[in-house]
């Protein structure tokens, strides 16, 4: 968020402040005076209409599907450096 890609930097926010409302959303029936607070500071931020966290609808799987196919591999290409690193440092270890 610190480089030169205001773009980028603008959009990082914009997913932080989406993935907080979420979670807002999600600890609301648990701790309700705290997500209230926190989401009447976010809200506007979010250009979001409703004037409570209460009539916000609680969120489901289907929000956060998409196309992750990219991220997947490079958490399989992270694995597997992790892995090799392992190798070369503790040869010996057969469950590494």
């Amino acid at each position: 968020m610190n480089g030169g890609d205001a773009a980028a930097a603008e959009s990082t926010r914009h997913t932080l402040l989406y993935v907080l409302e979420a979670l807002l959303r999600l600890l609301h029936p648990l701790t309700p005076f705290i997500t209230e607070q926190l989401w009447q500071q976010l809200a506007p931020r979010l250009g979001l209409a409703e004037t409570t966290l209460s009539l916000r609808p609680y969120p489901t799987a289907a929000e956060f599907e998409g196309d992750f196919a990219q991220a997947e591999a490079d958490v399989e290409w992270l694995k597997s450096v992790i892995s090799a690193v392992r190798r070369v440092r503790m040869p010996r270890c057969r469950s590494c």
